[in-house]
């Protein structure tokens, strides 16, 4: 088994849109007891800047969102532009 919004972050420009499966169901190995929350914000900022917390287990549910990724976006989005 997996969890369909695995299948849907697999869609090209889809590894970036915030999925819930709002039925969970069983899945080999997958989290208990994992609480998810969604929180939708308007903000002026790009993509780049924004950065998902995953607390204690829940890293495993977007090992893609490591923190050497997140290190090497932060320094992307805050080296200086040139003109």
């Amino acid at each position: 088994s997996i969890f369909p919004a695995a299948i849907a972050r697999k869609r090209t420009n889809w590894d970036n849109v915030p999925l819930l499966d709002v039925q969970q169901m069983y899945v080999e190995g997958s989290l208990e007891s994992c609480i998810r929350v969604l929180i939708h914000v308007n903000t002026p900022k790009p993509q780049l800047e924004i950065f998902h917390a995953y607390l204690r287990q829940a890293k495993s549910l977007r090992p893609d969102w490591s923190l050497a990724q997140i290190s090497t976006r932060a320094s992307a989005a805050v080296s200086p532009h040139r003109c």
